[in-house]
This record gives structure tokens, C-alpha cells and sequence, in this order.
């Protein structure tokens, strides 16, 4: 028995004279070379919380040696038995223990256990698994037991979760899971699973969940379960004999999700018209454009003479060209009613943009949803400080930028995907959030660009987590304008049709005020503006954090800001 103190020198002492001495813990795809991985930075990451000493020289020199595989071992107490190639690492309160090869990463609060002659890993207690980033495999997390057969290339692990990413997390519990390595260099592990529930709600008691029986993905990237019941909280609410979904991630060409309730397929009433639309398939045919084509059916049940039913086929193709600020579509359509009638339909659009000699402001952010709203509401202030284009990237697809800019409302800012992450690894800023199942993602920062030429950065500090402090629109602002004051956020609680309403808002807009519409009816009602203003009508106005009131009252407020300033 001896005691660990940090890394253990058993990489010196025993991996490299013995040579026999294997201890991995993934078993990787065949060919895999050692990669550098990039920088993990999250604190759910495992390996933040292992600190490995600096070597000595000789240990320095023994890892510097080309052709050799390096293991590193950490823990509380380890047994080793020289004639049986056996490894019992345990852990300890504060001391968890811990192996690490080759980027692979194997943490226990229990012990982790090797025998060289049947080739067998075994881990207990709490345990974490992070594969290396090229397998393409989030962290794996449980408690109870994990077993890896190295000769077989294959392993279980009981009572885990499973991240799974295709653009949505989804968190796969599992009570016993056996993970086969395939044999080619260019395939996913093939994962299957006894007894265990899906969900997307990251929350320790999801809202939702399927719950299977059997489960398998494949190394195609399927996955498929069977049977499925959803339950909402406790409550079974709907049976299906299987559910399946694509796990890649990002963009990728597949079947686009047919549109469809469930009269559609079992016709509720004798005057119902089924309708079922965007039956078809997504071609993503580079990183500059894509192909779609589908079809949408209506019923002639019940038709009637300016509708006699129909069915519509569709095609689409779209272009973006983001360095050339060029982007477009050609859509075409074919449409044969009931009555015989038929009716073609072809249309095309296109937009560039010409400039030169401009100032940019350049946002680089990791999750977008929020973000560009907050910095809409600012980007005025940046192009009265003389920035002719406030830009917003993001490691993401342009579709999905393009769906936050119409869902956020950002006419005034430049969303720009970084779909590959190449600027974005050129900038030297991309990190890796496989633990999380987000992927390559880029480093929060800011800059301004001026003709071409990186005129300011500012690049938030190397801490865990997702530091927020250096990179927001007030500090690039107090760079450009220190004299220049970010507008006042606004916000309006409305009421469809409402005079009062209406005349709240020209006076926003016509006092330069970007402001919020939070209109009742979408889960907003009048209890929920009494809760937050004390009265029960509408409209109701807030800037800056303070309560302005109705209409009248934000007509009196603009006429008092006028008169002070005069």
C-alpha cells in the first residue's frame, strides 16, 4: 500500500519500463491519433476539478519520450500487483480517484479497478466517463456500476445518464446501459439500453419524460425506443409502440417533421377537412446552401367550390453567402385540385449588400436566445456613436440565427453564423462544450473593427464557468462614446385593439424609445399587470426599472424629460 499524493508516478515507475502495463479507460475508434484537445472551460467539466502536479525533470523527460502512451492516475490509496498486472486506485473523502489517457477521462468517489488478464475496467460509487472530443460522445454520469471489456471493445454502466444533442439536449436515464465500440474509424458507438426514460427537461424531476423499455442507438446516429409512454409529471398520457429521433448534431440533411393533429389521422367530426402539410425531405448540400422538397394534402371530404381540396408539391433552395453578404432562395411549387384545376407557382429573391470604409461592432456569444435582444435595444446608441454595423456571431447554423433574429426582433443587427467554427478557431477563440452536449462554441468577447483592421478587444478572463464581465455592450460603448449613455430598457403590457394601447406606442417610437411589447392573451393576463403595476389596465408602461403608468401618464413623463431639458 502506498499513499498518492497528486499524480502518481506510477507513470513513471511502472507504465513505461513494463510495457505490458495498459491501463485505458475509453477504448477509442481504430486509427484515432491523439488529438489536442481545445480548452474545456465549464464547470460541470470533470477535469476541472483534477490538479496534477508539475513533474519532476525525470518524470518531465520520461513523458517527453515519442511512442509511448501516457496514463496518469490519481487518488487516495493504490494497490498494485506486479505479477498479475492488476490496479486497485481508491478513493477517498476529498481525493476522488481518477485516470486519465490520452484525453479520456475516467473520475470515481469510489475506486477504479484494472486487471491486465482478462483486459477488464471496473468503476463503482459516483462516477463520470468524458470520452476524448473527436468520439463525438458527451460525459457520461452515474451511480452504481460501470464495467469496460477491453478485448470484446465494449462497456456497461448501470443507473446513468446519457446526454444525447441533434440541436436539443436530451437526457437519456438509463438502469443498465452496454456501449459497442464499432469497428469503423467513421461510426458512433452503438448504444444499447434495458429500462430507462428521455426527456429534454434538464430539471433533477423532469416535467415530461418517454419512458421505454428497450432502447438502441445505433451507429448511424438513430436512436429508437420501445414502447414509449409520455408522462406528464406522474401521469401517463399517451402510449406509442416507438419513438425515434436523429442525434446528430447541427445541420444535416433528413425527413422534415410532417405537420398534422390528431383529426388528421382519426377524423373527429363528419365535417372536418384533414390537412396534412411539409411531408418531406432536407437536403444540407454545403455550408453555403440546401435543398427541400415536400408535399401538402387536403382533404375533398366536405369540399366546397372555391375549396375543393388539393395537394401541393414543393421545392425550395436556399443560398448564404456570408462573407460576400449575399444570401436568397428559389422556391417553386405545383399544385392539382380536385376539380382539375392546376396551378404553378415559381418565385425567386435575392439580397446583397455593398460597402466598404465601415466600423463594426463584433459580438461573439455562446447561446444566443437572449442576447441579442438585449443588445438590439442598444444598437441604436452604437450607430449614433458613428458604427455603421452592429455584428453578432455565433458557432452556429444560419438558419438558426436567422430564426433568432425574426424571434427576437433584430432588425438592427447583423446575425452571423459561424456554422464550422474556422473564423471563430482562427480568432483563437473556440472552446469545447462536448460535456454539455453543446459541442464547439465560441468564447465570449467583443471587438471593433475598423476598414478591416481589429481596432479594440475586449475578451472576457479565463475563469470557470461562463464569465460575463468585459464583453457586454455597456464596456465596447464606454470604449467608442464614454460621453455617449446607453438608452433605458422599455417594456409595454398592451391589449389587442386597444386606442390607448396604440397611442402608448407612438409615443415610444416617437421619443427614439426601443421598448418590449408583452401583449395579453399569449400567457399574460390582467391579474399578471395588477401583480406587477398595481392596476388592472392596459396599457402599462415601465422604463428603466420604474412603474410610468398608462398612456396619459408616459405622455406626462415625456413632456417633464422635455421641460427639464430645456
Amino acid at each position: 500500500m502506498r499513499r498518492l499524493i497528486g499524480a502518481v508516478t506510477l507513470v513513471t515507475a511502472l507504465a513505461l519500463p513494463l510495457g505490458a502495463q495498459i491501463i485505458p479507460g475509453f477504448p477509442g475508434r481504430p486509427g484515432m491519433g491523439q488529438l489536442q484537445p481545445v480548452k474545456r472551460d465549464s464547470t460541470k467539466d470533470t477535469t476541472n476539478k483534477v490538479r496534477w502536479p508539475a513533474p519532476d525533470s525525470i518524470t518531465a523527460r520520461l513523458l517527453a519520450r515519442p511512442g509511448y502512451t501516457i496514463t496518469r492516475y490519481q487518488g487516495d490509496t493504490a494497490f498494485f500487483n506486479v505479477q498479475d498486472h492488476a490496479l486497485d486506485l481508491l478513493a477517498a473523502k476529498k481525493r476522488p480517484a481518477v485516470v486519465d489517457r490520452d484525453s479520456e477521462v475516467v473520475v470515481s468517489d469510489s475506486g477504479i479497478y484494472y486487471t491486465e488478464a482478462n483486459r477488464r475496467v471496473v468503476t463503482g460509487g459516483r462516477y463520470r466517463l468524458t470520452p476524448p472530443p473527436s468520439s463525438g460522445q458527451a460525459d457520461i454520469s452515474g451511480k452504481g456500476y460501470g464495467s469496460y471489456n477491453l478485448a470484446e471493445r465494449y462497456f456497461r454502466v448501470s443507473n446513468a445518464r446519457l446526454p444525447v444533442n441533434n440541436g436539443q439536449m436530451w437526457y437519456m436515464d438509463v438502469a443498465l446501459a452496454q456501449v459497442v465500440l464499432d469497428t469503423g474509424a467513421s461510426k458512433s458507438p452503438t448504444v444499447y439500453v434495458r429500462g430507462g426514460s428521455v426527456t429534454s427537461c434538464d430539471d433533477s424531476i423532469p416535467d415530461y419524460r418517454f419512458e421505454y423499455k428497450e432502447a438502441k442507438r445505433t451507429s448511424t446516429n438513430t436512436l429508437v425506443a420501445r414502447p414509449a409512454i409520455l408522462y406528464i409529471k406522474d401521469i401517463p398520457v399517451l402510449w406509442l409502440p416507438f419513438i425515434f429521433t436523429d442525434t446528430r448534431s447541427g445541420r444535416h440533411s433528413g425527413l422534415l417533421p410532417p405537420m398534422f393533429g390528431f383529426g388528421d389521422i382519426v377524423r373527429n367530426s363528419p365535417t372536418y377537412r384533414r390537412h396534412v402539410e411539409h411531408f418531406g425531405y432536407y437536403w444540407a448540400l454545403s455550408d453555403y446552401y440546401d435543398f427541400s422538397t415536400w408535399l401538402d394534402w387536403r382533404s375533398a371530404a366536405g369540399a366546397s367550390e372555391n375549396d375543393p381540396g388539393w395537394l401541393r408539391f414543393n421545392g425550395d433552395f436556399n443560398y448564404k453567402w456570408v462573407n460576400r453578404f449575399m444570401a436568397g432562395r428559389v422556391g417553386a411549387s405545383y399544385t392539382t385540385q380536385r376539380d382539375g384545376s392546376t396551378n404553378t407557382a415559381v418565385s425567386w429573391g435575392h439580397q446583397q449588400e455593398f460597402s466598404k470604409d465601415q466600423l463594426i461592432w463584433m459580438l461573439a456569444v455562446r447561446l444566443i436566445p437572449i442576447v441579442p435582444y438585449c443588445i438590439s435595444n442598444v444598437a441604436p446608441a452604437f450607430l449614433a456613436s458613428g458604427v455603421d454595423r452592429v455584428v453578432c456571431i455565433s458557432v452556429n447554423d444560419a438558419f438558426v440565427m436567422n430564426e433568432w433574429a425574426r424571434t427576437q426582433e433584430c432588425g438592427n443587427l447583423l446575425m452571423l453564423p459561424d456554422g464550422n467554427g474556422e473564423f471563430t478557431e482562427k480568432m483563437g477563440m473556440l472552446v469545447d462544450k462536448t460535456e454539455l452536449g453543446f459541442g464547439k462554441r465560441s468564447w465570449r468577447y467583443s471587438m471593433l473593427v475598423r476598414d478591416g483592421v481589429i481596432e479594440k478587444q475586449f475578451i472576457e478572463p479565463e475563469k470557470e464557468g461562463d464569465p460575463f464581465e468585459v464583453s457586454d455592450a455597456d464596456t465596447m460603448l464606454g470604449y467608442l462614446a464614454p460621453s455617449a449613455k446607453a438608452p433605458e430598457p422599455a417594456v409595454i403590457f398592451t391589449k389587442a385593439g386597444c386606442p390607448h394601447c396604440a397611442r402608448a406606442k407612438q409615443l415610444l417610437e416617437k421619443n427614439d424609445v426601443a421598448y418590449e411589447e408583452v401583449q395579453l392573451g399569449k400567457g399574460v393576463t390582467f391579474s399578471t399587470i395588477r401583480a406587477v403595476s398595481g392596476r388592472g389596465t392596459a396599457p402599462q408602461v415601465f422604463i428603466g426599472g420604474r412603474h410610468i403608468g398608462g398612456a396619459d401618464d408616459l405622455e406626462a413623463y415625456f413632456h417633464g424629460k422635455q421641460k427639464r431639458a430645456a
